[in-house]
């Protein structure tokens, strides 16, 4: 692509040095750059557009020119827009729910209420509260003690647009705030992993946007596109999977080893970092059969007896109700089950 001390160069000299001062008539899209209407177009797709000899002997010093550092911070945080929600979670006032993912509400009072609004923000109350309360996000130890001693930022966007920002020396040992006003404490949280916290004061609400901690003693997250999700989702499944479909749903093929029980080898979309834990909304909303769901019988067990990369096994229980050596299929019975797979920290 082009050197970035071209892109600095007004469209005249640009054609000066380029040797379009046909007004782009020497360097054409179709050879990989067009300058005719003062526009650097260029084309990777092409051979090289620009001879080397017309750039031979240029100033040393437009080198200066080129940027140094990004524009904008790699943001630390999973999901720091809230828009990945595998849990389908609209509101909660009650311990450890997730109102998006990879973000915790860790609380022991009912009247800390969280809502998850239409536009992708997060309402946080605690308007009803008589002590403050935490939503956080954890990451691992590991990655925790890498920052230590580090300058680090933290930035918070409200619902409006607002930014508030603060820079501090990140401690792998001690809470360090960069935010601490009447409303609120933005903080890092070590003692329990909590990578970046809001620390909500008791009586008070706030509606929040988004979330950015970055190496560095300035604030970009105002130069920030909202993420794509793929990118965001593939970063959350490493922490939690939902596989869940509609009634009467055929999910996995598999094979009973015995009478007692089958195996079912589960793809899944990213490895999870860890073999996860297993939950579901209830057992009679799985079932095993031959051919159909509707010819399904529920089991009285459901775990996860191993793992291969992102593969799990699943298996499906039950006392002499199988044919050994046979294969079977895992449905889905009712609307709304789900098999929850959380590696969370």
């Amino acid at each position: 692509m082009l050197p970035n001390w071209l892109l600095g160069k007004s469209k005249s000299k640009l054609q000066e040095i380029l040797g379009g001062g046909g007004g782009g008539t020497d360097y054409t899209a179709g050879d990989g750059i067009d300058i005719s209407n003062g526009i650097i177009s260029f084309d990777p797709l092409t051979t090289p557009a620009i001879d080397p000899s017309k750039v031979d002997g240029l100033d040393d010093d437009l080198a200066a020119l080129a940027p140094k550092t990004a524009l904008s911070n790699h943001n630390i945080l999973h999901n720091p827009w809230f828009n990945v929600n595998q849990r389908n979670f609209t509101s909660t006032s009650s311990n450890s729910q997730f109102p998006a993912d990879r973000w915790i509400e860790y609380a022991n009072n009912p009247n800390f209420t969280i809502t998850r609004n239409s536009d992708g923000t997060i309402t946080l109350d605690n308007t009803n509260g008589t002590e403050d309360l935490m939503f956080r996000q954890k990451r691992t130890t590991t990655y925790i003690n890498s920052l230590d001693g580090m300058k680090v930022t933290a930035s918070i966007m409200f619902s409006d647009g607002t930014i508030l920002h603060g820079t501090e020396t990140f401690s792998k040992t001690d809470p360090v705030p960069y935010i601490n006003n009447d409303d609120f404490q933005l903080l890092s949280w070590p003692y329990n992993q909590s990578i970046l916290a809001i620390l909500l004061h008791a009586g008070k609400s706030i509606t929040i946007k988004a979330l950015k901690l970055e190496v560095g003693e300035i604030s970009t997250l105002h130069l920030d596109p909202r993420p794509e999700y793929a990118t965001e989702l593939a970063k959350c499944q490493r922490y939690f999977q939902r596989l869940s479909g509609t009634a009467n749903s055929s999910m996995i093929a598999g094979y009973s080893f015995a009478t007692n029980y089958a195996r079912f080898p589960l793809p899944m979309p990213a490895i999870m970092r860890t073999l996860p834990t297993l939950t579901y909304s209830d057992l009679a909303d799985w079932g095993v059969s031959k051919n159909t769901a509707a010819n399904a019988f529920t089991c009285t067990s459901i775990s996860i007896v191993g793992r291969i990369n992102n593969v799990l096994m699943l298996q499906m229980g039950k006392t002499d109700s199988f044919t050994a050596e046979s294969h079977y299929q895992l449905c889905q019975l009712t609307d709304g089950a789900y098999l929850d797979f959380s590696a969370e920290l």
